[in-house]
Order: C-alpha cells, then sequence, then structure tokens
C-alpha cells in the first residue's frame, strides 16, 4: 500500500529545529519545506495528498489545480 504524499509548505513556523516529523513521516511521504513562495506551491503539491501549512495562501485557482488533495492542515505555535 502507497502511503499518502504530505507536503508542509513553511515547516519553520511550526518547527526551528527541534520538533522530529517522525510521527507523519511513520504514515505519509512526507516533504518539509521550511518557506514555499506562492508561485511554487504547485511543483511542490503537484502530487500531494494533504499540505500542512501556516502563511502560505492556498486559494480556489490553487486548489484546483491540484486533483490529488484532500486535506489542507493549519500549523501554529503556541
Amino acid at each position: 500500500m502507497n502511503k499518502p504524499k504530505i507536503v508542509v509548505l513553511d515547516g519553520f513556523i511550526l518547527n526551528p529545529g527541534d520538533i522530529s516529523w517522525g510521527e507523519i513521516e511513520s504514515i505519509s511521504d512526507l516533504t518539509v519545506y521550511d518557506r514555499t513562495d506562492y508561485n511554487k506551491v504547485y511543483e511542490a503539491a503537484k502530487d500531494a495528498w494533504g499540505i500542512l501549512n501556516s502563511k502560505v495562501v492556498i486559494d480556489k485557482k490553487l486548489m484546483q489545480s491540484l486533483p490529488n488533495l484532500k486535506y489542507i492542515g493549519m500549523l501554529a505555535r503556541i
């Protein structure tokens, strides 16, 4: 069984280097980007099932261009 592809578009928001992505990696094919400009989101997430995000704008046009996308989760650190 293939693991779902998940991308983190701005991982620096949640993880300045002291937190492991291991739990998410264990259930997915995970790619973490520290920062992603809007014009590079499609390339980063074109095959993604899920996106974890904080600051990157995910608009209707972008969502419609990502046919495998089923989930968008928001990251925050308190």
